[in-house]
């Protein structure tokens, strides 16, 4: 659709005709001179929809076939704000004397059926009605009262979520001075924020800067409110304006922090753990927290290294592993662990706890030595006697087993803890009788309290428990009857 812009001048004269441009189309009135925008094809006069007022100047709007023509017109009222011109078609709203209306008014003489102007309270009109026929031949008359203009809607506010709510919101992050939730709205409206659980409401109440500005709650609210879903609403509402849509967003409050993981300790850790077992696949440590919350379990030692490992909580114990490299990082010694876990709204729990002993380095290979006389053979009384087949010096609090192994396989065992001295490891005669005579083979291996074994200390002996057999005399010659002093040291020897 064309629309004209008509210009008509106060004294009769010629009117001006312009085409409305598709945005914006300036125009300086004459003096005294009323103009009116028509529909080219039919004539018809075309009613605003808007009209603003900024000092002396009006800026019109008309809105047709969805597309938004405004016609500006400067020196359009005086300094004191008197109208200088007439807008067919434009009513001006009392409360709002900067914010006009489109208001059709027929006026009440006979004629053409023209569209009269009514203003009302207009700032400088002393806040009375007046009423300017419009043109196109009908005479003037009084128009019947106006009905009141329809409000604008005020321009529908924007809702952001505050920083680190989109996981959830804490308590800490709820009450922030950012805001839960920051609202934006237009200059001097009043921005009503709604926040509910379904069941219980708390309400924000802000003026509109034209910037965002965060919206606070108070531990108060945050009770009435409870942990779950809320849901948020802002509208705003402009002096003059009626209320604008609302604007909607959500949150899930979360002012409980998980609970402290529970760690416990690996297999075989209660004396200690050996390397291998700090680094078995069953880990060295499992732990057990609330179900999708981030975990972080820490392995600190004496001296401060730290080995951490990260994992998400199931609600059932999880193995933690550490690799050969995590175990080299930590020096032998007590190890501290601990485990935090937060969930995501960024609740952090009291830390879980637990501590082992890492005892990486195995004992030495113990040190044996044969009992007193073994040098050329053990006898059974001997290899039983009390001060010990053999002695055996290992490592202190370490288990020390000693095997006594002859050439058919026979073994006997005996243990003792480690003193770091010589002790005796004394046979039984029973002990003595398993074994066959001949080399045996004595093994010491000292294992620590972690589980680490030492290389075996060893020594060997001959046991000998079979005497000789009884020697055999025979006299020599010529003792039948008795032996000479020359018989008796004759060379061939007194008895044989």
């Amino acid at each position: 659709m064309t629309l004209l812009l008509h210009i008509i001048p106060a004294n009769g004269g010629k009117v001006i005709s312009k085409k409305l441009k598709k945005s914006l189309t300036e125009v300086k009135l004459p003096a005294g001179a009323h103009f009116e925008v028509v529909d080219a094809a039919t004539g018809q006069i075309v009613h605003a929809q808007r009209a603003v007022k900024a000092d002396t100047s009006a800026t019109i709007d008309y809105l047709q076939d969805g597309v938004l023509r405004q016609v500006h017109i400067s020196d359009a009222f005086s300094q004191a704000g008197s109208l200088l011109g007439e807008f067919e078609g434009v009513f001006f709203d009392a409360n709002n004397p900067a914010v006009y209306e489109a208001l059709p008014v027929a006026s009440s003489g006979g004629g053409g059926g023209s569209i009269g102007l009514i203003l009302l309270g207009l700032a400088g009109l002393g806040g009375g009605a007046a009423a300017a026929a419009g043109g196109g031949g009908g005479s003037g008359g009084t128009p019947p009262p106006p009905p009141p203009p329809a409000q604008v809607p005020t321009a529908t506010p924007t809702l952001a979520i505050g920083a680190g709510v989109s996981g959830g919101a804490t308590s800490a992050e709820a009450t922030a001075n950012g805001g839960v939730v920051t609202v934006n709205a237009v200059s001097g409206a009043t921005v009503s924020v709604t926040f509910t659980n379904g069941t219980h409401t708390v309400t924000k109440t802000v003026t509109g800067t034209g910037a965002a500005q965060a919206v606070v709650l108070t531990a108060a609210d945050l009770a009435t409110l409870g942990d779950g879903a809320v849901s948020v609403s802002a509208t705003a509402t402009a002096s003059g304006q009626s209320a604008s849509s609302a604007a909607t967003s959500s949150f899930t409050l979360d002012t409980a922090a998980p609970t402290a993981p529970v760690l416990t300790l690996g297999a075989g850790f209660t004396g200690g753990a050996t390397g291998a077992e700090a680094a078995a696949t069953a880990g060295a440590v499992t732990v057990s927290g609330e179900t999708g919350s981030s975990i972080v379990v820490t392995f600190t030692d004496a001296a401060g290294h730290v080995v951490s490992k990260s994992l998400t909580g199931t609600g059932s114990a999880q193995a933690v592993v550490l690799s050969g490299a995590d175990v080299s990082a930590l020096n032998d010694g007590q190890i501290r662990v601990n485990a935090v876990a937060t969930d995501s709204a960024g609740n952090a729990s009291p830390a879980g706890t637990a501590s082992f002993t890492l005892d990486t380095v195995a004992p030495s290979a113990p040190v044996l030595a044969l009992g007193a006389g073994f040098t050329g053979g053990a006898t059974a009384a001997e290899a039983a006697a009390a001060a010990g087949a053999v002695t055996v010096s290992g490592e202190t609090g370490s288990s020390i087993v000693v095997t006594f192994t002859d050439a058919a396989g026979h073994v006997v065992s005996k243990s003792l803890t480690g003193t770091g001295s010589a002790q005796a490891v004394v046979l039984s005669g029973a002990d003595v009788s398993a074994l066959n005579d001949g080399q045996i083979r004595v093994n010491a291996v000292a294992t620590d309290s972690a589980g680490n074994a030492s290389p075996a200390g060893t020594a060997s002996f001959t046991l000998d428990t079979v005497a000789p057999t009884t020697p055999v005399l025979a006299l020599g010659a010529g003792f039948t009857g008795g032996a000479t002093a020359d018989e008796a040291t004759a060379a061939a020897g007194g008895e044989s």
